[in-house]
């Protein structure tokens, strides 16, 4: 699926709410909002994080980036 400029601006705009609202989270929020893809406001919580996990990677497949792993390279210090 080819996207026009203002879908992508609009997807990568979605995409960098979504990964703010997760970092919100991960630091103890209790509850972040964000409109979604439809245009209603969704509630997310750490029960539903997976959700947003998932909106995430829909978001990242849509505009053809690389998958996260879901790990952090660590560099080892002797």
């Amino acid at each position: 699926m080819q996207l026009s400029e203002a879908e992508r601006a609009l997807m990568t705009q979605r995409l960098m709410q979504a990964e703010e609202a997760e970092h919100q989270l991960a630091l103890g929020a209790q509850e972040v909002r964000l409109r979604s893809e439809s245009g209603r406001e969704v509630e997310y919580r750490p029960t539903n994080l997976r959700q947003l996990q998932g909106y995430i990677a829909r978001l990242r497949a849509q505009l053809g980036l690389a998958r996260r792993s879901g790990r952090s390279s660590r560099t080892v210090v002797f």
